[in-house]
């Protein structure tokens, strides 16, 4: 039984021949190999295999399931490869990559108020409509207290119409944008979670790093807070047939998209990337633009 192998080790190991450097199939945190099925001794090297979420995907002819693609590679009996395919599902993309702490239930920063003054403006400066954001979105305001929270916008998140967890949003353009609950102040992780996913159908979702740019897009649109998703996060992405990542403009944020669309196009379904062209990010693009952008939805 092979449990303790790497991939490049088990392919090494069995005549099969990986990818040379600088290939034009060849991308990093990936393994390329000739597919078996569409492209055998080929020297194309159109399967690939993704070292941190440890699966398959062919650049033809799609998605192939582990165990079937590395019997079908080695030509050895499943029973021979199984404590190795077992030890990369412990390790796979589904597995949580940050600390596991116990959460202990849903506490709200106190008092919460309607949106005040200082929160009306800044959501008008952004071209937010505050009665929209207040009630389709469940927001409230933070005054002066609690300290560490003051004049913040508090952005609830639910998951199957419950609250389980919230994030605050900064009134001001510079300092720490978000602060979200902690682990004793949530009753589900928040990066477990999509923002916003309650809002979605079944057929297509379009990811976002933050709350404020899914309140542009609407219904349909998720926000991970941040650039980088849990394994947690990507694997509820990837139970959708249509996936749009829409990050901000920046250099170090479509990086990230295009890995983040890298793990995505490994599952069954379709994945984009998107590229704002008349604004940072959603919330500060044109109107017609972000219009381009809803009908993936469709």
């Amino acid at each position: 039984m092979i449990s303790t192998q790497t991939i490049q080790e088990l392919l090494s190991d069995n005549g099969i021949e990986i990818a040379p450097g600088g290939h034009n199939h060849s991308r990093s945190g990936w393994v390329q190999i000739d597919c078996p099925w569409c492209g055998p001794e080929s020297k194309r090297y159109h399967l690939g295999f993704n070292i941190r979420g440890n699966f398959f995907n062919c650049w033809k002819c799609g998605h192939h399931f582990l165990m079937e693609t590395l019997v079908e590679l080695t030509h050895l009996e499943p029973r021979d490869l199984s404590g190795f395919v077992r030890e990369l599902k412990r390790n796979s993309l589904f597995l949580d990559d940050y600390e596991a702490k116990p959460r202990t239930g849903l506490k709200l920063p106190s008092p919460l108020t309607e949106l005040s003054r200082p929160h009306t403006r800044y959501l008008l400066a952004r071209g937010f409509d505050p009665r929209q954001i207040q009630d389709v979105w469940g927001v409230k305001g933070v005054g002066p207290v609690p300290m560490h929270l003051a004049w913040r916008l508090f952005i609830p998140f639910y998951y199957r119409e419950e609250m389980v967890s919230w994030t605050t949003r900064s009134l001001q353009s510079d300092g720490l944008r978000y602060k979200s609950a902690s682990p004793d102040e949530e009753a589900v992780n928040h990066r477990e979670l999509l923002y916003a996913e309650d809002f979605c159908r079944h057929n297509a979702i379009i990811i976002h790093e933050g709350p404020t740019d899914v309140w542009r897009t609407g219904p349909g649109a998720v926000a991970i807070l941040g650039m980088k998703p849990t394994k947690a996060q990507v694997g509820k992405m990837s139970k959708y047939p249509v996936r749009v990542v829409c990050f901000d403009n920046t250099k170090d944020a479509q990086h990230q998209a295009q890995i983040l669309c890298d793990d995505l196009m490994a599952f069954p379904g379709d994945t984009f990337r998107v590229k704002l062209e008349t604004g940072k990010d959603v919330a500060e693009a044109d109107e017609k633009e972000v219009q381009v952008l809803r009908r993936y939805l469709i």
